[in-house]
């Protein structure tokens, strides 16, 4: 993914690699995204800016045709899901159809961001990578920003809402992702599971 995405301005740029031992070397960014981003851009500009790497990675990554419901999707990837015990989970997710799938980063863990002042957000770890419902890292990064900055949730995800919409270009409606966000947080809080991947 490192080497699909290079020049993108998504990912730390690779310089050295090799497959036989295994290893991987890029760029260093000094900073992993913690608390000191909310002092840097504070919670817009850090929801902004995480909106839009998400609709911009969402453009770059490889993609295929995929049909159904985001109801039929989660059945199938998680049977039990309790999906009846949250009041209007299923008819949310019925009501939301797939619009393809791409290759996810599919690790929505705020660790994986670096920040730089001037490149601003750049993900790594992409070795969860997996072919999901587009619009995954976006629904997830929602759901992780939520345990990191519960004090600061609204404001980071509206301004992520806007992040998205302003850079993303396709069929998915970020009211719609939002929406199916706050669904999966209810579930997975009703899992008692605090990850979504």
């Amino acid at each position: 993914m490192l080497l699909f995405l290079r020049g993108s301005g998504l990912v730390p740029r690779l310089t050295h690699f090799c497959d036989d031992q295994p290893f991987l070397i890029t760029q260093w960014i000094p900073q992993t995204l913690d608390e000191m981003c909310l002092d840097l851009w504070g919670c817009d500009g850090l929801g902004y800016r995480l909106g839009d790497w998400c609709a911009r990675y969402d453009e770059a990554a490889p993609s295929r045709p995929e049909r159904g419901t985001r109801l039929d999707y989660a059945m199938a990837m998680t049977p039990t899901l309790p999906i009846e015990k949250v009041e209007g989970a299923a008819a949310g997710l019925a009501s939301i159809p797939l619009c393809g799938s791409s290759l996810a980063h599919n690790d929505a863990a705020l660790e994986n961001n670096l920040y730089d002042a001037k490149l601003g957000i750049l993900r790594c770890d992409f070795a969860r990578s997996a072919f999901r419902p587009r619009g995954w890292d976006y629904i997830f990064t929602r759901h992780a920003v939520t345990e990191r900055f519960p004090a600061h949730r609204k404001d980071i995800l509206d301004a992520m809402s806007e992040g998205f919409e302003a850079a993303h270009r396709g069929s998915l409606r970020v009211d719609e992702l939002d929406h199916l966000s706050d669904i999966f947080v209810a579930l997975f809080a009703v899992m008692g599971d605090g990850h979504g991947n």
